[in-house]
């Protein structure tokens, strides 16, 4: 019988079997990490706009507080909250005003730089470890995806019943491996030869 996933405290601790999780959000995350053997989950944040730290921290505050929010939410916090890596990288020479292109461009060089895997260490999932969202996408936050804390924020007086109530606090997702004739991930056709099914 395989433990019970909303108890594991540690990767050790969880189901290694996709069913054993019913409806836990989270499954992909935790199943992830056990079949590629890195033990990190999360997204790099590259920040392109330099005009007011303090709004920026505000910024990065509230993303790290809807994360954890979330993770309580579903019994995940003790659990994921030791294997979240957020990677924020901050660069004003390079970064600021920057495109999501020349982003992606940085994006595909620092994953380059990460020494990931080739392949997975177990079979719990059909996923190569350069395919685990953290190598794949990104978070760009320019001036205009950063002044949407202020509404946010000043909407949020405590009365709203759901976040979903208030003005959205934005951030575009950069997708590594999109080119203009659409995505193409060079572990696709490797994938489909070693699983077929």
């Amino acid at each position: 019988m395989e433990p019970d996933p909303f108890k594991a405290r540690t990767l050790d601790e969880v189901p290694t079997h996709l069913s054993a999780y019913g409806r836990d959000a989270y499954q992909r995350t935790c199943l992830s990490m056990l079949s590629t053997g890195i033990h990190k989950w999360g997204f790099v944040i590259y920040r392109c706009t330099y005009d007011d730290d303090e709004l920026w921290n505000r910024y990065l505050a509230q993303l790290k507080s809807f994360c954890h929010n979330q993770l309580v939410e579903y019994q995940r916090a003790e659990l994921l909250e030791q294997y979240l890596d957020r990677v924020v990288i901050e660069d004003r020479a390079t970064l600021n005003n920057a495109s999501r292109v020349e982003v992606r461009k940085h994006f595909n060089q620092w994953v380059s730089e990460q020494n990931v895997p080739m392949f997975p260490t177990k079979a719990y999932l059909n996923i190569f470890p350069i395919q685990m969202p953290c190598f794949r996408y990104c978070l760009y936050v320019d001036k205009q995806c950063l002044n949407t804390i202020i509404q946010f924020q000043e909407a949020n007086d405590g009365t709203a019943l759901f976040l979903s109530e208030l003005p959205p606090m934005v951030f575009a997702i950069v997708d590594r491996t999109w080119t203009p004739n659409g995505t193409q991930d060079e572990f696709d056709i490797l994938r489909s030869r070693l699983f077929p099914y």
